[in-house]
C-alpha cells in the first residue's frame, strides 16, 4: 500500500499565561481540498505523540517559539501515522 502525504498545520499558543506550546491545529490529504480541524482537546502533543516523534515535526517546534505563529508541513503517513489517521476508506 502506498504512502499517503498529508499536509499539517501547527501553530505556537498560549497553554496559559507564561507557557507558549505547539499545537496541530489541521490535516489535509494531498489529493483532497477538504480541511479537517482537530477540536481544541485533541490538538495538544499529547494527543499526537507518533507525530511529534518524527524528526521534520520536531524541527517545526523548535521553530515556533513565538505565539501566534504557524507552520504547514507534508508529511507521508505510513504504518502507525496511517492507522492513527486515516480510516478504513
Amino acid at each position: 500500500m502506498a504512502d499517503v502525504r498529508a499536509r499539517f498545520c501547527f501553530a505556537s499558543v498560549a497553554l496559559d499565561s507564561k507557557t507558549t506550546g505547539v499545537k496541530v491545529l489541521t490535516i489535509q490529504l494531498e489529493d483532497d481540498e477538504t480541511i479537517y480541524q482537530f477540536p481544541e482537546s485533541l490538538a495538544t502533543k499529547e494527543s499526537h505523540t507518533k507525530l511529534f516523534d518524527l524528526t521534520i515535526v520536531k524541527n517545526v517546534v523548535k521553530g515556533l517559539k513565538t505565539r501566534g505563529k504557524f507552520r504547514k508541513v507534508w508529511i507521508s503517513l505510513s504504518g502507525d501515522l496511517r492507522k492513527n489517521y486515516l480510516d478504513e476508506e
